[in-house]
C-alpha cells in the first residue's frame, strides 16, 4: 500500500525515497511519473505490465511517467485499484506537483 500523508499539506510524495535520494523541499516536489516510476520499480513492474493491469495503453503510462500527461480522475481510480493506493492520491500528487510548477514560473 502506498503512503498518502495529508493531502491538503501535499505530503502524498512520501513515497518517493524509493526513487533515490534526493532531498524534498518545498522548491523540489517530484511529479506523479516519479512517484510511479519509482513505485514501478518497488513491485519489479514494467510500464507495459502496469498498462496491463490498468487497462490502458502503454503509451498513457508512458507519458505519464514521462511528465508529458498529467494524471486524470478517471486514471487515479484505475491505479487506486491496481496499486492499491488511497482514492485521490494520483490526483492529490498531480495537483501539488502542478502547483510546484507555477510557483517556479513566477520567480
Amino acid at each position: 500500500m502506498l503512503y498518502v500523508g495529508d493531502r491538503r499539506s501535499c505530503k502524498c510524495y512520501e513515497g518517493i525515497r524509493a526513487a533515490g535520494p534526493r532531498t524534498l523541499t518545498p522548491e523540489r516536489v517530484p511529479s506523479p511519473g516519479e512517484l510511479l516510476r519509482a513505485e514501478l520499480e518497488r513491485r519489479g513492474w514494467s510500464q507495459a505490465k502496469l498498462a496491463l493491469l490498468c487497462g490502458v495503453s502503454m503509451t498513457t503510462i508512458n507519458r505519464v511517467i514521462s511528465n508529458r500527461r498529467g494524471i486524470t480522475p478517471r486514471l487515479d481510480a484505475v491505479l487506486h485499484r491496481v496499486l492499491g493506493s488511497e482514492p485521490g492520491y494520483w490526483l492529490a500528487c498531480n495537483q501539488c506537483y502542478r502547483r510546484s510548477l507555477g510557483v517556479h514560473r513566477s520567480d
